[in-house]
């Protein structure tokens, strides 16, 4: 029988009610103001570089200014990806919310560090042996400032670095920027010093090599997300031993545990029992395993009858 648009409407406020108080608020979230400001200093920091590359014809920081300009776009990435998740409730057709776009913005942050990395590479080698006439006043100013600001806004994005990948890979950005920053304070005091240009092509290559393997370990930890892999902390083998331990289960299958969007992991199982009488227990009983070894606080648990012939295993999905 065809649902009225009424009654579709009501479903849908239902739901968002339900996901309003069961759904968990994004850890990125609660930083958004900090990513704002840093969002602020960085672009700030771009116009800056951009004038003074122009004003002095400064190449080495007219490059740098580009690595800014890319750290720009993460971090607008990152910022837009926090803030539409945290305005936007689940509803009948976006069950999950939009929490995945922050791992999204993670992933696009490491192909822009990946590309980063290429654009310098391939810079060094064109440069090695031409190498191009650097003035080292304007650069040890600018690079000055820039390392003050980078460390400033570092120091603004750790704590939710600690517990978001969107944020790490913002912080990552920064950091490479700080790194980015010591190495042109060493290029412009050498080349004062020396008159060594090709100094500014090894301090590159030290860059890139410090920041290869970090974009290298963000892109792979949000591919695992996105591919809805279990939490590498996790060991999922030793969990059904565990829940198949518990008294009057029989039996545990389908058991699926994976990432949301950073801080929220979700598992559903299925647990056969013996006894008609004993499902509601082994459902909290199970609810409180999980939770207890996991720190997973969205659990599904479903509870079969050992002997019932409609049984999942019984009758298993096709893929």
């Amino acid at each position: 029988m065809p649902t009225s648009p009424a009654r579709r409407t009501v479903c849908r406020e239902e739901v968002r009610r339900i996901h309003a108080h069961t759904t968990p608020p994004n850890v990125a979230a609660a930083h958004r103001g900090r990513l704002a400001v840093v969002l602020g200093l960085v672009l700030a920091l771009l116009v800056a570089e951009v004038t003074v590359a122009l004003a002095t014809g400064s190449l080495a920081l007219l490059s740098d200014a580009g690595h800014l300009a890319t750290d720009v776009v993460g971090l607008g990435l990152a910022l837009g990806a926090v803030s539409f998740a945290a305005s936007q409730l689940p509803t009948t057709r976006t069950s999950f919310g939009w929490y995945r776009l922050e791992i999204l913005a993670a992933l696009a942050n490491a192909l822009l560090l990946l590309g980063v990395a290429i654009v310098v590479l391939v810079g060094v080698l064109q440069r090695w042996n031409a190498p191009h006439p650097i003035e080292p006043g304007p650069l040890l100013i600018i690079a000055t400032v820039a390392l003050a600001v980078n460390g400033l806004c570092a120091w603004l994005l750790r704590p939710g670095a600690e517990e978001s990948l969107n944020l790490r890979g913002a912080r990552l950005e920064v950091l490479a920027d700080a790194a980015g920053s010591i190495g042109v304070l060493v290029t412009a005091v050498v080349i004062h010093l020396t008159g060594w240009t090709r100094i500014d092509s090894v301090m590159a290559l030290l860059i890139v090599g410090w920041l290869l393997p970090r974009a290298l370990r963000l892109g792979y930890q949000s591919l695992r997300v996105l591919l809805q892999h279990a939490p590498e902390h996790l060991d999922v083998d030793e969990l059904v031993r565990e829940v198949a331990r518990l008294p009057g289960i029989t039996g545990v299958h389908d058991l699926h545990v994976w990432t949301l969007t950073s801080g929220m992991d979700v598992a559903s199982l299925h647990v056969e029992v013996s006894d008609p009488d004993h499902q509601h227990e082994a459902r909290h009983a199970v609810h409180g395993l999980v939770r207890e070894r996991t720190g997973i606080e969205h659990v599904t648990v479903q509870v079969e009858l050992h002997d019932d012939p409609t049984c999942c295993e019984d009758h298993p999905a096709s893929w």
